[in-house]
């Protein structure tokens, strides 16, 4: 037996890293996490680094690009002026470099010891950090949001944050308002068919800042969270596989 805590609002994944996702009505947790989750990023050939939004003086327009699965493993890349491209079509690599005005190549496995850069939006100061081994992933399998923490953080900027901004795979329908799932850390959560098990909270970055074209237009968020630990919502692991879908409830696993 469990305790309640919610219900399933969104379900989203992020074919490509940092760019815009999809909305699903379900999805699956397997090894690994959520199929079809950054199955992707592009490689700045500048650099040898991964593109990540996090260095976003450089590459924070990529989150105004959209990715979706079309078909097995391929991805279609919407561009934000309009146009696409496919894994399917031929000049991927080239469409995006251009777009992006850089040399990129699309990458569908990481390469050994993958590295980000990421800047500090406070300083402008760049730190390079690793990848989580054979993953696209900065942290954990699954990135889990309630809807109580958003009202929390809503309440201490005068803001209505959108859900969309931090990314989450599951945002969870909870009651009140408060950071409900920092309670959650190392127990084991059920959402749908799959066990989850709640590892730590997540550390939130610059992305949570940006608006369009990679400009910093929400800095009071992450101010506003510096001050209470820097984190927002939490990272899981995959315990036992399985789907969830929108409206499937959550329960926290008695010991």
């Amino acid at each position: 037996m469990g305790i309640g805590v919610g219900s399933v609002s969104l379900l989203a994944r992020y074919p490509v890293k940092s760019m815009g996702g999809e909305e699903l009505e379900q999805i699956y947790l397997g090894e690994g996490g959520v199929a079809g989750d950054r199955l992707y990023a592009l490689l700045d050939l500048e650099t040898g680094r991964i593109a990540s939004a996090k260095n976003y003086k450089v590459f924070g327009r990529l989150l105004d690009f959209r990715a979706r699965l079309i078909g097995g493993d391929a991805v279609e890349i919407s561009f934000p002026g309009g146009g696409r491209v496919s894994t399917l079509d031929g000049d991927v690599d080239e469409a995006l470099s251009r777009a992006l005005g850089r040399r990129v190549k699309l990458l569908g496995s990481p390469p050994p010891a993958a590295r980000i850069l990421r800047m500090n939006p406070f300083t402008g100061e760049l730190r390079e950090s690793e990848l989580a081994p054979g993953t696209f992933l900065d942290g954990a399998e699954v990135h889990l949001l309630t809807s109580s923490s958003l009202s929390w953080l809503g309440k201490l900027v005068g803001d209505a944050p959108d859900a969309w901004r931090f990314r989450p795979n599951i945002l969870l329908e909870t009651e009140g308002v408060g950071r409900l799932e920092d309670g959650w850390v190392g127990g084991l959560l059920r959402v749908g068919e799959a066990i989850l098990r709640v590892e730590r909270p997540t550390r939130r970055c610059s992305i949570i800042s940006l608006g369009e074209e990679g400009r910093v237009d929400r800095l009071g968020y992450l101010k506003a969270l510096k001050e209470h630990g820097g984190t927002l919502g939490i990272y899981c692991s995959v315990v036992s596989p399985g789907w969830v879908r929108l409206g499937d409830k959550a329960e926290i696993l008695r010991p």
